[in-house]
């Protein structure tokens, strides 16, 4: 393997790292369809601001959303649109696992 196919595969595991909590993807789902405020999104996910905070700072810091100040409010949307992409793909595969799971709990 090349030295950068190595760098490449290094981040390519650092970003999906960012995915492997479950409020991470479900964050990002939202901030997809539209910008939120962080008190809608907090209002939205019904947890705490710290907590809510956190995740948008690991995101923001991935250049994953990307943060718009107004006053003393600040909005969070996505950063990059190729996002979607990697998104649906997820979930899909996350749907066939699940639907491959029930059916050998059936057995």
């Amino acid at each position: 393997m090349s030295e950068l196919n190595w760098i490449r595969a290094k981040e390519f595991a650092k970003i999906a790292k960012v995915f492997s909590t479950p409020l991470r993807v479900y964050i990002v789902g939202l901030l997809e369809k539209r910008e939120y405020s962080v008190g809608e999104l907090a209002e939205t996910l019904g947890i705490k601001m710290p907590t809510l905070s956190k995740h948008l700072s690991i995101l923001r810091d991935e250049g994953i959303v990307k943060v718009r100040k107004d006053a003393q409010t600040s909005y969070y949307s996505c950063e990059c649109t190729c996002l979607s992409t990697f998104h649906s793909c997820a979930i899909s595969i996350a749907k066939k696992s699940l639907e491959e799971r029930k059916k050998i709990s059936e057995i």
